[in-house]
């Protein structure tokens, strides 16, 4: 009878072991895979709740071009302003310019009615000329923000993340964003092999092509310098290639001076 009960108890126990581990491991899975953007968001939260003044300029070159979007995030961001932005300190003034700004970075149309507030009230001229500019931002990030987070839920480190939101914005059918990318290769990630390739297969595919589009052509300039800073040799051919048969003048002329770089 003993050894019948046994015999039975073990596959229970199996089955049991088997399904709580996938069970554990569905429910763990899409928190590991979201790590990095989780991480991301607690140290931006951190940071606005801290009120320290001389950390706005930071945190608003991280969310800027970040495709962030949480809303407890600007709330928070929206508090601080509601709070504050009658203060003619400059100190405070400086640092909610930079929050202003931050907000608009959000894309989320709500957040027109604490900066009409801002407007319509006895703000410092500063602070309100930043919200003017904010106002004018926020519809831009309303259609970059979906572009640019694309897949950011599969980053599993802050490199990652990085490379993901670059790239969209590299694909981007909206030329400011385009050259966005690409600065932002420039100035962050110049020995990211993966982001310098997708550079040059953008110079690739553009080059030849005429545009009245004055920033795409600015973009293009921008993607021979980013090559050339890369120092990766293998690049100067095709800017040799742009400095002889590129569309634009400009272009032929980056092309050809930061050919010189390789």
């Amino acid at each position: 009878m003993d050894s019948q009960h046994h015999l039975t108890d073990k596959p229970l126990v199996n089955s049991l072991s088997v399904g709580l581990l996938v069970a554990l491991t569905l429910f763990f899975a899409p928190h590991a895979i979201a790590r990095a953007i989780d991480d991301e968001l607690v140290e931006l939260r951190e940071t606005v709740d801290s009120g320290i003044k001389s950390t706005a300029r930071q945190l608003v070159e991280r969310l800027s071009f970040s495709g962030i979007t949480h809303e407890g995030l600007y709330d928070a961001i929206e508090q601080k302003l509601r709070e504050n932005y009658l203060s003619k300190d400059k100190t405070t003034v400086e640092y909610l310019s930079w929050l202003v700004k931050g907000l608009a970075v959000s894309g989320d149309s709500s957040r027109y009615s604490v900066m009409g507030e801002i407007l319509s009230s006895d703000a410092s001229r500063k602070l309100k000329r930043h919200t003017k500019l904010a106002q004018s931002r926020l519809e831009d990030y309303t259609q970059w923000n979906p572009i640019i987070s694309e897949g950011v839920e599969k980053a599993n480190d802050e490199q990652e993340l990085a490379t993901i939101r670059v790239t969209n914005m590299l694909n981007a059918n909206d030329s400011e964003l385009v050259r966005a990318g690409v600065k932002r290769v420039y100035f962050r990630h110049r020995k990211n092999a993966n982001l310098q390739q997708t550079v040059s297969e953008m110079l690739e595919a553009l080059y030849a092509l005429p545009t009245p589009d004055e920033i795409l052509v600015d973009a293009q300039a921008w993607m021979c310098r980013t090559l050339a800073e890369s120092g990766n040799s293998q690049y100067k051919d095709l800017l040799l290639i742009v400095a002889d048969d590129a569309s634009s003048k400009k272009v032929r002329s980056f092309g050809k001076k930061y050919a010189k770089y390789l």
